[in-house]
């Protein structure tokens, strides 16, 4: 399901699918609105062909270092608007840490 809606099998590079993917099973509309302005497309939260174009175009290490940070500040984001998900922070951050690398 969550690999579907990213259409990851038309993602060239293994390690972008695989974080796209992670972030939008972990935070919904979030994980394609977000990289969406990260590639420079309209945020609509539909990944179609204009955003598997801009994906792909880019270079794959520079575009999972973008990813991986927006996704920390993201988590900032949500521990600061609701304090109660500070209980959660430190795994949240861990996870994306320790669980999500590139392999290239």
């Amino acid at each position: 399901m969550y690999w579907d809606r990213w259409k990851a099998d038309e993602i060239k590079s293994q390690s972008i699918a695989d974080i796209l993917v992670d972030w939008i099973w972990a935070s919904e509309m979030h994980g394609i609105k977000i990289p969406h302005d990260l590639v420079g497309v309209i945020p609509d939260g539909i990944v179609g062909p204009k955003t598997l174009a801009a994906v792909n175009s880019r270079n794959p290490r520079e575009l999972f270092d973008q990813i991986k940070i927006a996704g920390f500040d993201f988590i900032e984001d949500i521990c600061r608007e609701r304090p109660a998900n500070n209980k959660f922070k430190r795994g949240w951050m861990n996870h994306r840490i320790n669980d999500i690398s590139y392999v290239g």
